[in-house]
């Protein structure tokens, strides 16, 4: 791993939401399916249920990407 970093974080309205940074954020319409599984998948976003609204400590893992190249 390249970087570790820890720091606080605030869940707001329930979701965690993953993105590249020069992304806008989607709209998210959660359907039943993504509610079973926990997760929604939008527009080259994934977006995570929290359990609440409270702040909670993460961890964040970094490292160059590698294209998986299968020959």
């Amino acid at each position: 791993m390249k970087g570790v970093r820890r720091g606080e974080l605030t869940i707001s309205y329930s979701q965690f939401m993953l993105m590249n940074q020069d992304m806008t954020p989607p709209h998210v319409d959660w359907t039943d399916k993504d509610f079973e599984r926990g997760y929604a998948e939008a527009g080259g976003a994934i977006i995570f249920e929290a359990l609440s609204d409270y702040t909670c400590e993460i961890m964040v893992y970094t490292q160059k990407f590698v294209e998986n190249k299968e020959d």
